[in-house]
């Protein structure tokens, strides 16, 4: 008798961090004016860490000793900007067509042309770095524009986007400890990482309107996981208890469950922490979920005893005699 759905024994079985890929999508979704899964990507507690990181650039502009009023013009008109990029890719999301409200779509003309650099053209090091995150804010704004145009009730449109930019690695490396007190550093950290906060939700976006029909495009996280359901960090929000389906790619195996939000806990960084319960599963693939998850429990445990069997079985495929292991 298989036991892994009795909610009276789900926590006998093993819990493993196993890193894989994931897609959930709600099961029940609404017709909405421009298509929408159902997924609220902009909950009110990404709101709450969007604008504390806006309120964090602005406190950097004060720690500077050059060009202290043009910068605090430009961080101002970034800011300005930003809001604009979330408060439409929000109504996006939320299945509303943002061509109908005129007075919004129409200001896109002001914003998508970027910064006007000209007041800091003399001092060279300052406007490259500025030119490269113009650049980036510029391409990812379009972009949004782009799904805007060209989406409809039955599909969201897919643009070209570009994941990397040159100011992503001047920030890998100006994240060094040695620049902490290089204000303008921390002052382009800061506008950067706020403007990756909308990016990388516009890819999630993107992404999950892709992965449906594509295993390629779910995503990369450290899943907790046991046979009876799993816990993972998100940075959209699904409605506590609403009904979920759910695909899993590990270890070379593709699982997919029907499942329940049960928890829900705010991570205070722009993040949520979702569980979910396994319901109705089918015996053969929840079985062999629990033995991949004990196997990776045991390659933990006994490493070299694993990889001699491995071995062995190897071996044992090509006719040559087996290595002893002495355990």
């Amino acid at each position: 008798m298989n036991t892994w759905n009795n909610h009276r024994l789900k926590r006998r079985y093993t819990r493993r961090d196993i890193v894989g890929r994931v897609f959930i999508k709600p099961n029940h979704i609404s017709a909405t004016p421009i298509y929408s899964n159902g997924v609220n990507y902009a909950p009110q507690y990404s709101d709450e860490h969007f604008n504390h990181l806006l309120v964090l650039a602005m406190q950097q502009t004060q720690k500077l000793s050059e060009h202290k009023e043009i910068l605090t013009d430009y961080t101002k008109s970034l800011i300005g900007a930003y809001s604009y990029f979330f408060d439409v890719f929000k109504l996006l999301t939320q299945g509303k067509n943002v061509k109908t409200k005129l007075g919004l779509w129409g200001q896109r003309l002001e914003y998508t042309d970027g910064l006007n650099l000209d007041k800091i053209s003399s001092a060279p090091q300052t406007h490259k770095l500025l030119s490269l995150l113009n650049a980036k804010y510029t391409s990812s704004l379009k972009a949004l524009c782009e799904v805007v145009a060209f989406s409809n009730r039955d599909h969201i449109h897919q643009p070209e986007l570009t994941y990397h930019y040159e100011i992503d690695s001047m920030c890998e490396q100006y994240s060094d400890s040695k620049f902490d007190k290089v204000a303008l550093v921390q002052l382009i950290l800061a506008i950067s990482k706020a403007l990756d906060y909308i990016v990388f939700k516009l890819h999630d976006f993107l992404i999950d309107h892709q992965a449906d029909s594509d295993p390629q495009y779910w995503t990369e996280k450290t899943i907790n996981i046991s046979a009876s359901g799993a816990a993972l960090r998100m940075r959209k929000q699904y409605k506590q208890f609403s009904e979920i389906s759910i695909a899993i790619a590990i270890k070379g195996h593709i699982f997919r469950f029907n499942g329940k939000i049960v928890k829900l806990f705010n991570c205070h960084d722009g993040e949520e922490n979702v569980a979910i319960d396994f319901e109705f599963p089918d015996a053969k693939s929840q079985n062999q979920l629990m033995t991949i998850i004990q196997l990776d429990e045991l390659e933990e445990c006994y490493p070299d005893i694993i990889e001699r069997l491995t071995q062995d079985a190897e071996s044992e495929h090509k006719n040559e005699p087996p290595q002893q292991i002495n355990a």
